[in-house]
């Protein structure tokens, strides 16, 4: 939702002024963001749901497809501006003492200042510089909530059940054609297509050597 905000990004995000129709997510395969995991699969939900789109699909690498994840050789440019860096984990005093002969921390308030002011820290080294030439934005999270969508209904699984393409390695979101529910298609065109494949995208499957197909050959191939 950040990156939808920055005006650095509308090129990809926005069409004439509007948030696009249908999107694709790639993802890291962390437990955080990966699509099989129920939490992460709500807030997927809520996001269609706020930026209103036609479809929405998350995907992720399968098993000996490393090779082509840009996720990877992305981070791995916030790794190398650490190379050298020191974190002060105790700016403002030492909340850590020693408690029956092993390192605890006997002060909770003083550590999770002590945190956040690192936390900080690191996200100032790593907004300096780009990557793939468009601006990093990282951000400390002191606390989590779901105040940006708290004018989005939550929905329930059965909801998620009527819109939704499961499968180990991808999750897709497509509205339905009751207009109780759903707004009217701006992608009308796309859905034509999607139309032939019972309204999905192709699952994440294997070709004929039992590998998985690369997502970028198999979206050609549809």
């Amino acid at each position: 939702m950040k990156i939808v905000e920055k005006e650095a990004y509308h090129e990809f995000t926005h069409h004439e002024g509007s948030v696009k129709p249908i999107w694709c997510l790639l993802t890291d395969g962390g437990p955080d963001e990966n699509p099989r995991f129920l939490a992460n699969i709500l807030k997927y939900m809520l996001i269609f749901k706020k930026l209103k789109l036609d479809y929405l699909t998350v995907r992720t690498h399968a098993p000996g497809q490393s090779a082509y994840n840009p996720v990877e050789r992305s981070m791995s440019s916030l790794s190398g501006k650490l190379a050298g860096i020191v974190l002060n984990a105790f700016n403002y005093g030492n909340h850590l003492g020693n408690i029956n002969g092993q390192v605890s921390i006997i002060d909770e308030e003083l550590g999770y200042k002590n945190f956040k002011h690192a936390g900080e820290h690191l996200c100032e080294l790593w907004n300096r510089d780009l990557i793939n030439k468009r601006p990093v934005v990282a951000t400390y999270i002191e606390k989590h909530d779901d105040i940006m969508f708290s004018d989005i209904e939550k929905g329930t699984w059965d909801w998620i059940d009527c819109h939704s393409q499961i499968c180990k390695y991808s999750f897709d979101l497509q509205k339905c054609d009751d207009r109780s529910c759903c707004e009217p298609l701006r992608a009308t065109n796309a859905f034509e297509l999607l139309s032939l494949n019972n309204g999905f995208l192709r699952l994440v499957i294997k070709g004929q050597d039992e590998h998985f197909l690369n997502l970028i050959h198999t979206l050609e191939f549809f």
